[in-house]
């Protein structure tokens, strides 16, 4: 955990999945993305001023392209330098 925390510490941003390390980054107070498929995002999403969440149609993974997670965090990150 020590060491996925320092990795984390120097990135400016985290895209993932509904996992533990995204949760780490927004502790970290880095801007995430996460994807959720079938996942709760009300419920397991992390929590933070710079989270941000993208789901996939019909919750299926397979259906959310690149381009659409791509689209996701530049507004994320618009959203942000705007604050």
């Amino acid at each position: 955990m020590t060491e996925t925390a320092a990795c984390l510490s120097r990135a400016n941003v985290f895209i993932g999945n509904d996992s533990g390390v995204g949760h780490m980054a927004a502790a970290l107070d880095i801007p995430t993305l996460t994807v959720f498929g079938e996942g709760d995002p009300v419920r397991y999403r992390p929590w933070g001023d710079k989270s941000e969440i993208v789901l996939a149609p019909g919750k299926n993974l397979n259906e959310l392209s690149a381009v659409d997670v791509a689209a996701a965090l530049r507004s994320h990150l618009i959203k942000l330098n705007a604050k």
